[in-house]
């Protein structure tokens, strides 16, 4: 059965083009009979399929992609992003709040014991959250990154700090 949607592929459509790729894929795989008499080149096939799904990893929530979009930094001088982040984070949120929203969001979060300089009452576990934009050239670690510390009162937010640092071109 041939597939005929269309799909542009556009950030905002990303994760409704993904099924009809894959199901692209699987239809051709399934008219060959074999690898030997598959006519396609394979090459080409899974080439596309890895860089579209590394397209597809790599904005996942609306506060990253409002990050991302944001002014740029520039290269290894980060931009501060507290702003942004308190958009989706505000001040007063609990602990528990602010950890679902940023897994959510698309955070790797973890909660770690530290001192706050600037938040004197502030509790000594911290949670931490940090996201890496992957290069769309395989040698570079990475094209950006969004690091960010929230502090709390009580179980409350009181304290965040976010930066947005590039590292590529």
């Amino acid at each position: 059965m041939p597939v005929k949607a269309k799909c542009t592929l556009r950030k905002s459509n990303l994760k409704e083009c993904h099924p009809l790729l894959a199901q692209l894929i699987a239809s051709k795989l399934a008219q060959a009979p074999s690898l030997a008499s598959f006519k396609t080149p394979l090459f080409p096939i899974v080439l596309v399929l890895v860089l579209f799904l590394q397209g597809c990893a790599m904005v996942q929530g609306k506060l990253i992609e409002e990050i991302i979009s944001s002014a740029k930094p520039e290269r290894f001088r980060p931009l501060d992003v507290t702003s942004i982040v308190l958009r989706y984070v505000p001040l007063g949120k609990e602990r528990q709040a602010v950890i679902s929203e940023l897994t959510t969001q698309g955070f790797e979060v973890k909660e770690a014991e530290q001192k706050l300089e600037g938040c004197a009452d502030c509790e000594s576990l911290v949670v931490l959250g940090s996201y890496t934009k992957k290069a769309t050239i395989p040698i570079l670690p990475y094209e950006s990154f969004i690091s960010l510390r929230i502090g709390f009162k009580q179980g409350k937010a009181a304290d965040v700090s976010a930066w947005h640092t590039k590292n590529a071109y």
